[in-house]
């Protein structure tokens, strides 16, 4: 990735992603997509290499359906774990959709299916431009308002991809303050809702304080 030009002159925020490229070399969690090397070219431009996930991308797995509570399990743990990883050491995703979600097929591992994330650690703003429309459902109210994402924003994130995962449909955008059971959806998936609509609070304050503790509710 090569770091957008009309953002070179922001010396905060190159210093930020060579911070936060350092920082990301340590992640260690199998579910963290490597992040293989970082520099700058002759004009001084930063670049950076990330390793690129094999396996199909959540997005596309999603367009066949909604997944069952057991898949969505399988899913959601390494995540966590992975994400946990990345705020202890002080970085934030800020851009967790399904298409930024890798799961490789059993065959690719010896260990049975993995999922990978990628993005995690880099100064997204940096090198990709304002959040785009497929992503907006995604994306926490105060990062649609341009504010810096946070850990709650990351909760947010999460929460949102899982409720696509169990609804089999992007979730409303913005923000949902109630569990509304959409229609078509499993009558069992309520109490789950319920929690995912805490997670997805328009107000920062009212979400959990961490993807663990999300995970745990």
């Amino acid at each position: 990735y090569l770091m957008r030009a009309d953002v070179m002159a922001d010396r905060p925020l190159v210093h930020r992603v060579v911070h936060e490229a350092d920082a990301a070399r340590w992640l260690r969690h199998d579910s963290s997509a490597r992040l293989e090397a970082h520099g700058e070219t002759a004009d001084r431009r930063r670049w950076i290499v990330v390793a690129r996930p094999t396996g199909r991308a959540l997005a596309e797995l999603l367009g066949r359906g909604r997944i069952t509570g057991r898949g969505v399990v399988r899913l959601a743990n390494p995540l966590v774990e992975a994400l946990s990883e990345a705020h202890a050491v002080g970085l934030v995703h800020g851009r967790l959709t399904p298409a930024v979600v890798t799961v490789t097929s059993a065959a690719d591992s010896a260990t049975g299916p993995r999922v990978m994330v990628a993005g995690l650690g880099v100064s997204t703003l940096a090198f990709d431009p304002d959040i785009a429309g497929a992503d907006r459902a995604y994306a926490a109210p105060e990062q649609l308002e341009g504010k810096e994402p946070t850990v709650r924003s990351d909760v947010f994130g999460l929460a949102s991809v899982l409720y696509h995962a169990l609804v089999g449909a992007p979730p409303p955008e913005g923000g949902v303050g109630t569990a509304t059971l959409p229609p078509g959806a499993p009558p069992e998936l309520a109490s789950a809702l319920a929690v995912l609509a805490t997670a997805r609070a328009p107000e920062a304050q009212r979400r959990h304080a961490s993807v663990k503790a999300f995970w745990e509710d």
